[in-house]
């Protein structure tokens, strides 16, 4: 496939990959300097909460993954090698699968009613229905890139070399 995806377009992927993670890192660094300067005890305890309470692993793997890991694509021979990019891109998908996840539980375990208040873990019919979608969206797309090639024909065309024929009838001085 080097032949049609090159290092450029690794590189470029790279730069893009590289700006988007650092912009994500400045609205998370916002966020959380909002939540410590608005000086309420509300924002104090949810920021506590996220930084250092029953969440927090998962919220340093999402810091680690999605802010820190990216930086190695500064380093230009990072970005144009194939596999350390491919594991780089699935550890920054697993860190935002990670705040998605994040979003919704750390809501739940605090209602406006104390004896309500827990911790939220997924259970088995959750994990399996979580599974089970990355399986239906993995089928789906082998299959898509099976019926529609995610290389252009027409560009593979265009860069073939037209095959020289031999003439039918040999030429004077050429031989038979």
């Amino acid at each position: 496939f080097e032949q049609y995806i090159t290092k450029l377009h690794f590189d470029n992927l790279g730069k893009l990959l590289l700006l988007l993670s650092l912009l994500w890192t400045y609205i998370n660094a916002i966020e959380l300097f909002t939540g410590w300067y608005s000086g309420t005890s509300d924002e104090y305890e949810q920021l506590s909460f996220k930084l250092f309470g029953f969440y927090a692993p998962l919220y340093w793997e999402m810091i680690l993954f999605c802010a820190v890991a990216p930086l190695l694509m500064i380093s230009k021979r990072f970005r144009t090698s194939f596999v350390p990019m491919l594991i780089l891109s699935i550890a920054i998908n697993i860190g935002m699968y990670t705040e998605r996840f994040l979003i919704v539980a750390t809501s739940l375990p605090r209602q406006y009613l104390p004896d309500a208040w827990g911790f939220y873990a997924p259970s088995l019919v959750e994990l399996s229905i979580m599974v089970g979608s990355f399986a239906v969206f993995t089928t789906l797309f082998l299959i898509f890139v099976k019926i529609f090639p995610s290389v252009s024909m027409y560009e593979v065309k265009e860069t073939m070399e037209t095959p020289k024929l031999k003439p039918a009838i040999p030429q004077a001085g050429s031989p038979a």
